[in-house]
Formats: structure tokens, sequence, C-alpha cells
């Protein structure tokens, strides 16, 4: 806008000069000389005696009008004077042409001297009390508001203050809910989980079961940081040996029913096992095993520990993937063994001791072969096998089972008759082959013997000092004394499939059933007979009858097999019995009786991060701000300290938005040329800074030659400085432009006349004084 500011100029004396003036002004603006006046034309009504001379004024001059509320002697805003001379909120300008100044600190507005004010006058919270610095790592956009801070725990950047950032804010990770690195912990890679500083630290952390502040083994915290088997290592505390079969379940273990039996739910060795005795199997989380149905598990991987892919209720936790199939052949598959003592009893002697059994000890060696049909050609309601036919006469020489009330007793150890015993049989795996083998003769039954199977030397009876040791044959065995006399039964389940192969070499009863079903039968006293049940060809067993039996047990597994249940689970039971006091062996072969369970991985490209995994955002294709394929690298980020992708920049730990440097989201922070003056920093900045008239030195520190600097310089006619280019008569105008002057060929102000000469002779002054005609 335009102010007008007026100066009296007396005209007393000098119209009598100007009477008769011509009226044309076409040749030029009105002259008043020694001569007369000279394109007066028709002068303004105004323009009389004592009338004032007119001179426009203009907001950014330096002089405060009527109308102005401000005048600092340019028409910028957003410096306290607006550039329509009004006051902005939050300053105070009391001088015309100078400055304003912040009104207060602490009310919200950015003026002055001031680099922020949030409102407030305290410390420590990204603004200075005196607002006059934002503090370090700290930036401050919008006045009034909270400054931000540069530094963000849980950003994947490691900035100022932070020893970690895993790009969550939890405590008990390994890096802390303010991102400091927790006791124990590792956190190398800024934005990927924490590990386990080192295993023997003493220190519970990451994948660790259990830390005891050692690398040693057997003392129930591995060499590796896991709970070995038999121990309980509590948090904070020292490990402990567990007693399996004490009710107590700690430890490694599953299960703990309060005995040592397998085959009721939970192992001799404190395991979940699935039941079949009541028909259809059932399976239980920590077995191994998964059934097919409505109450199918989502995974079981025999175990009941978290962290592993499958949780310790057998879901599959998220990052992981859990699939059933066969599992790695291990070196040895061990059966438990449930053994039942007997005392025997000499029949024909009547050499009888007490609870001497009827069918054990006898000294009759049967008929020299298999006894087919002793027993039922399905298990009983108890899950034992019943018998089919006894001896015609308990004196016939046979060596059959004497009567059926007695042979139940055989396989149950609630009979005063025996003494159970729990053992288990390792099988060794053959090379390269999913064979696994047991033979008493080469390996006997460790620690008792090394010929022979003689499991229960010193213990049940004999253990008790009831019965005595008898020797052995020999020609057969080691000729030494042993523990005859006993019974065995074990379990195992398996997934039917149709190749599976069971052979058997060995003295005395043994019956395999499947599902309840007999499939090998090698009854009655003998000496050392084979047999071969081969589910996948029954045609390899030589003997009729017993491929007979081989024959109807593979019909009656196939039967099981639905579209929704190709693999059944079977459980197949073996029971034995060494009931003469001349030899024993026991050879056994398994193949193809390999259980399934899930396999559980973790899943790259899922978007969720597992422990072993470095990062995952579900797409994993290494670009900017992702996740290299395998998880285990970040592509380029903002933050990692390389200019790459959208950048501007990037410094790594340190962007957090200073003068010259990077703000937290890589791009450049207030610098040098951005054409913006960093009040705290830059004297200027008009984003070329060549140092040319008007502008700004190179490095933002110093104004160039500019129009009110008090000197003349550039296009300038005159230059008095900001506050004296007022446009006062014979001083400078605020564009450095000379102001009205004697000899500009102008009359005005106290003038008596202007011809624009210094000649004293044309009517004149040089002085700007008409002589007196």
């Amino acid at each position: 806008m335009q102010h007008l500011r007026t100066f009296p100029i007396l005209f007393a004396g000098i119209f009598s000069l100007i009477a008769g003036c011509a009226d044309d002004t076409t040749s030029g603006p009105p002259t008043m000389t020694d001569m007369g006046c000279t394109n007066c034309g028709d002068m303004p009504e105004d323009l009389t005696d004592d009338a004032p001379v007119v001179i426009p004024e203009v907001c950014g001059d330096g002089r405060l009008a009527d109308d102005e509320e401000c005048d600092d002697g340019n028409a910028e805003s957003d410096d306290g004077c607006s550039s329509i001379c009004e006051i902005e909120p939050g300053w105070v300008c009391d001088t015309a042409g100078e400055g304003c100044t912040a009104s207060l600190c602490g009310d919200g507005v950015v003026a002055g001297d001031e680099a922020c004010d949030d409102g407030n006058t305290e410390d420590g919270d990204g603004c200075s009390s005196n607002c006059e610095t934002i503090e370090p790592n700290f930036i401050c956009p919008t006045p009034g508001d909270a400054c931000q801070s540069t530094v963000v725990c849980g950003d994947r950047r490691v900035g100022p203050g932070e020893s970690c950032d895993d790009g969550n804010v939890e405590d008990g990770d390994g890096c802390s809910a303010t991102c400091q690195l927790e006791a124990g912990w590792a956190c190398s890679i800024p934005g990927a989980a924490c590990r386990a500083a080192q295993c023997g630290d003493g220190i519970l952390a990451g994948l660790e079961q259990c830390d005891d502040g050692d690398l040693d083994d057997s003392d129930g915290c591995s060499s590796t940081c896991t709970v070995e088997d038999g121990w309980a290592c509590p948090a904070n505390m020292s490990c402990f040996q567990t007693v399996c079969g004490d009710g107590n379940t700690e430890g490694s273990e599953q299960c703990d029913d309060g005995n040592n039996r397998p085959f009721d739910g939970c192992s001799a060795d404190c395991k979940n096992e699935p039941s079949c005795s009541g028909g259809a199997c059932v399976s239980i989380c920590g077995d191994g095993v998964i059934l097919p149905g409505p109450n199918q598990e989502p995974c079981d991987d025999g175990n009941t520990r978290d962290g592993d892919g499958c949780s310790a209720n057998c879901t599959v936790e998220p990052g992981w993937t859990c699939t059933i199939e066969p599992q790695p052949l291990p070196t040895e598959f061990t059966l438990p063994l449930v053994i039942r003592d007997f005392k025997g009893i000499q029949w024909y002697d009547d050499n009888t001791t007490e609870y001497g059994h009827i069918d054990f000890n006898d000294p009759d060696d049967g008929n020299g072969s298999i006894s087919f049909g002793i027993v039922n050609p399905q298990l009983g309601p108890d899950g034992r096998p019943d018998l089919a036919y006894a001896a015609a006469n308990p004196a016939d020489g046979t060596g059959l089972p004497k009567f059926s009330a007695r042979f139940d007793e055989w396989y149950d150890s609630s009979s005063p008759w025996n003494v159970e015993v729990l053992r288990f049989l390792t099988l060794s795996r053959a090379a390269n082959q999913d064979t696994f083998a047991y033979d008493s003769t080469a390996q006997g039954f460790p620690p008792y013997s090394t010929s022979g199977f003689f499991p229960i030397d010193d213990d049940g009876w004999v253990g008790q000092g009831s019965e005595a040791l008898r020797a052995s044959d020999a020609n057969v065995n080691d000729g030494a004394n042993h523990n005859f006399n006993f019974t065995t039964e074990t379990r195992f389940f398996f997934e039917y499939e149709g190749d599976e192969v069971l052979s058997f070499s060995g003295d005395d009863d043994l019956w395999v059933f499947i599902d309840g079903r007999l499939c090998l039968d090698v009854g009655g006293i003998h000496p050392e007979i084979g047999a071969v049940m081969n589910l996948a060809d029954p045609s390899q067993e030589p003997n009729a009858t017993q491929r007979a039996i081989v024959e109807s047990c593979r019909a009656h597994l196939d039967s099981l097999i639905t579209q929704d249940n190709p693999t059944p689970l079977v459980e197949m039971v073996i029971f034995h019995a060494e009931r003469h006091t001349t030899a024993s062996n026991f050879e056994i072969e398994l193949t193809g009786f390999v259980r399934k369970s899930s396999s559980c991985v973790e899943t790259c490209g899922d978007g969720v991060v597992t422990i072993s995994e470095v990062c995952d955002d579900g797409v994993n294709d290494g670009s900017y701000n992702g996740c290299s394929e395998d998880c285990l690298n970040f592509g380029d980020y903002c933050g990692d300290g390389t200019v790459n992708g959208p950048e501007a920049c990037d410094n790594g730990g340190t962007n957090d938005g200073t003068y010259g440097g990077c703000n937290p989201d890589c791009s450049l922070a207030g610098f040098c040329g951005d054409g913006v003056v960093q009040p705290l920093d830059e004297a200027c900045d008009d984003g070329v800074n060549d140092g040319s008239y008007g502008g700004c030195s190179e490095d933002c520190q110093t104004r160039s030659d500019f129009c009110g600097d008090g000197i003349v310089n550039g296009p300038e006619a005159c230059d008095d400085g900001v506050a004296a280019n007022l446009g006062e008569y014979d001083g400078c105008n605020p564009d450095c432009t000379r102001a009205p002057f004697c000899g500009d060929g102008i009359k005005q102000g106290d003038e008596e006349c202007d011809d624009g000469n210094n000649s004293d002779i044309d009517g004149c002054t040089r002085t700007c004084i008409a002589p007196l005609l």
C-alpha cells in the first residue's frame, strides 16, 4: 500500500514569477526558471500558495505511517513485521526501521532470536528454557508443539543414547523398552532379534534352555545350554536331577504319573505315550503322534517345549510351518520292556518253591518246533493275549501252558506269582538302512552277559534272594548261571504303510500283535527258531501256517486305510516268554517301522520374524527398506549409513536433523544453500550464495553489498543505511535512489526554484534560490 507524506513549501512572493505561465505541458514537466514558468500547463488546484508537495510512502521504508502497526525496513513476513506492516503474533516491534524481537519465550511462537518455542520454559524436552537452543537429538518443526526426539527406540536404528534397537519396545528380549542392552545378550544387527551373548555366562538368554555358568556336560545343563534328560534347571536356580516316577513333572519330563511303567500313557522315562488299549488309538500332545480326525493336533514334535515351531500345547507357532513326515533315523532305537520274573517249578520232580509257577522251569523241551494256536488271534479286552488251548494233561510233555487262569498271570503285574522289572532294549541301526536289529548272541544284554538274553540276572526274585540262578547251556550260551523264567512285553506305535518287516529268532514263546490282531506266532517251548512277518510280501515266510497268519494280518491292516487316513497309526505289541532253564536267545530285526511326527521349520516370507531370522517383511525381495530373500539381512534402509533409494543423505546413527546433517527420514536437514535462513547458524541464505549484490556469501555467514548497508555500491545512487534511507529531502530513498534535492530540476520543499543546473546566472541559483528581479 502507499501512504502520502506532506512537506509544506511556502510559495509567498513566487507567484509573481509564474503569473501568466503557459498552459502547454507537452514538452515536459513544469519548471520554474528566472524567465518564468516553463511547461506549467494547467497547474492543479491544490498547487497553490502554501500547498503541500505530496511524496508517496511504502510499507517497508522504515518509517511508521499512521495506518501501519510496524515498519522494520523491509516488506517480508515472518520477521515480526509482516509484508503489510502488521505486527505478527509473538513479536514486539518497538522502533520503526529496526528489527522486531520476540515478545516472550514459552508463548509457543518462534520469534526474534528464538530457535524454538514449544510453549514452555523447561529444559530437556528439546527446546531450551530460554528458547535459544534446540537441544541435541531433537527437532522442533512446529512452534507451540512438543519437540520431537530424533532418537526413536524401536525404529531399528541405534541412535545417540541407545545401545541397541531391535525394532520393538519390549523388555526381556535382549534390548529393553528404552533400547538399552540387557545383561547376557548380544544385539549385533540393528533391527534384528538379539541373541544370547555366550553360553556359559550364567545368564539365561535367547534360545538357551539353561545356563549354569559353565560349559560342562552331564551336570544338567549341557555345553550348548540345553537341559539334559533327567534334569531340571529352573530359572535362577541350580540344576537338579529329576526323579521319573515321583509324581512331579519337572525338567525334561513331559509327564510323571508316579510310576516307571510304560504303556500307561506316561512312559518309563516320563514321556507322553499314545494309548490304543480301548480300541481306537488316543494321542496326547508331546507323544509325537498325530491322529487324523476332527480333533487332530496341528502339530506334535514329540516334546512339550515352546520356541521350536510346535508349541507346548501342540499348536503351530507364528512364523513356522510344521509338516508331518518321517524323522531323521537315529543310530539306535530303544524299546521299553516290562519284564515279569517268575519262580520256576520242577513239575515232574515235584521240586516246588513258594510261588513257583506251573508253566515255568518245566523240564520238558516241548515238541522241538513252533506250537501254533496257543493264543487267540485277537488280544483280549485287557490288551493281553488269551489262551486258546491248554495241555490236555499237565504232564503230557508238550510244554504247553497248563491252565487258562495261570496263563493270564504271564503278563499281569498284579499277580503275586511274578515280580515286575523295567528295562530297555536297544536296537542298532544298520548302515544306510531303515533296519534296526538286536541279537542277544552277539550283544548279550549289557551289563549282565555277553551271550544270550538274560536281562534280569540280579533282579526280580533273584534280587530278592528267594530264587537261585541256574546254569545255562554252554553249547548255546556262556554256561554261566543266570536268572531264567520270565516274560517280556513291549509296545510301540507306527504308521502302517504296508512295507514293514519284522524278523525274529529265539527260543520259547513269542507272539506279535498289530492293532490287536495276531501277526506272528512263534509259540511253545522250542529251541531257537526263526520266523518272518513281511507285510510287504507275506510269501517270504516259508512256513505255510505262519504265512497265512501274516496274510490275514496284512488284510486287516489294509482295511484300516481310508482316503483321509492313508497311513493309519497302529500299535504293535510283542509278547515273549523264557520258560525253560537251558538257553535263552532273542534276535529281532525291524525294517520300515518309522513313526512320523511334526517337523517344523521357520517360514521365511510369511511376515513374521522368528528367532533365527533377522527380518521378514512378507515380500523379501531385498528392496529398499525391505528384507532379503533368505530373511537374514536387511535391504538398504534409512539409517544404514549409505545413501540409497530415495534418500538425500544417510549418516547412520546420527540422522538427528542437526544443521548441515541429515533428518531422521534421510532428507537433508537445514543447510547453507537451501534458501532458508537458519537463525542459529546463518546470517543469510538466498539459495544462490555467490556473494553478488543483494545476495549472500558462500558460507551463509555474511550478507553481500545491499541497499541499506550504508555503503554506496552496485546500482545504488546513495546509501545512508537502513535507518537513514527515509526519502527525506537531500537524503536517500529506501531503494537507494536519491531523494529530492536541489538541482534535480524539480522545485520542491523549501526551494524557490530548481532549474536542474549549478548556474547562478540563469534565474535560479545553485542553492535553488530565485534572485530578486
